[in-house]
């Protein structure tokens, strides 16, 4: 399932006749059980392709019939009860790999336009932004545990998406004085998570790690050791592991690769398809 370059409104006044059978679908109140059964196990799809095409390359087929990202920013598809992730955050998540794919193409054809990269970039920095800061300054009190646990997750998916920004934009020179910037800032944030929320921010945690210089490994394999040494479930945060293990490793073998390094290129090196959920 990937999504439409250009977006679509949610618009009362949309014509059905320009809508997917999925829209159609999830505009249909007749019967609420249908309804709910449907929203779930859309926004569980929808949830694992934001993901997978952040982390591999976005289907080259063709376009599809369905538009997520405005049902992500409505907040109509509810991926926190899913992914323990906000929907608006998972929506930059998932417009971030549209620049990413824009980018490869322009490459691809030796059309790269800079000027409109930069703007792009520009564009989604300041969203993101924004929405660090609503997080970062939303007060939790009132909040039930379990949705704190969702706003700190939130903030740290939100946080890893201005790393993938970057990277995608500026390339992975983990030297980089921004960069840098953006991984010391959430390291410790992440180092005071509970195990709990920890296992549910493997994509931040591993897109995080991939970025991080030399005296930081430690920490980042610290973290996941933690919850290993407290005989508690990993999820897949152990497959994360593995990729930083090799990113770091072929770091350390090749100098030359620290431009390119990351997520991607670390599982073409493993030679295995890892989804970071």
């Amino acid at each position: 399932m990937h999504t439409f370059p250009v977006e679509r409104s949610l618009d009362a006044g949309t014509d059905p006749a320009s809508m997917s059978p999925i829209e159609l679908a999830l505009m249909d109140y007749s019967s609420p059980d249908d309804q709910r059964n449907l929203e779930f196990h859309l926004t569980c799809t929808v949830c694992v392709d934001v993901i997978a095409n952040a982390i591999f390359d976005s289907p080259s087929d063709a376009l599809r019939h369905f538009d997520y990202i405005p049902y992500l920013y409505s907040n109509l598809l509810k991926t926190h009860q899913i992914m323990g992730c906000y929907s608006p955050v998972m929506a930059l998540i998932a417009n971030i790999t549209r620049v990413r794919d824009w980018k490869t193409i322009q490459l691809r054809d030796h059309t790269l336009d800079t000027i409109e990269l930069l703007g792009r970039f520009r564009l989604l920095s300041v969203q993101i932004e924004a929405q660090v800061l609503q997080l970062e300054i939303q007060s939790t009190t009132g909040m039930t545990k379990t949705e704190v646990r969702g706003h700190l997750v939130s903030l740290h998916f939100a946080y890893a998406a201005q790393v993938y920004l970057h990277v995608i934009v500026f390339g992975s020179n983990t030297a980089y004085p921004d960069l840098v910037s953006l991984v010391n800032r959430s390291l410790p944030l992440m180092e005071a998570l509970e195990n709990l929320a920890v296992i549910r921010i493997n994509w931040p945690l591993t897109i995080t790690g991939c970025m991080v210089q030399r005296e930081l490994y430690p920490r980042f394999r610290a973290l996941i050791t933690r919850i290993a040494g407290e005989k508690q479930p990993m999820g897949m945060v152990k497959k994360g592991l593995v990729v930083l293990e090799e990113c770091w490793r072929l770091r350390e073998s090749a100098t030359s690769f620290d431009y390119k390094c990351e997520w991607r290129d670390i599982i073409d090196s493993l030679g295995k398809r890892i989804l970071f959920i």
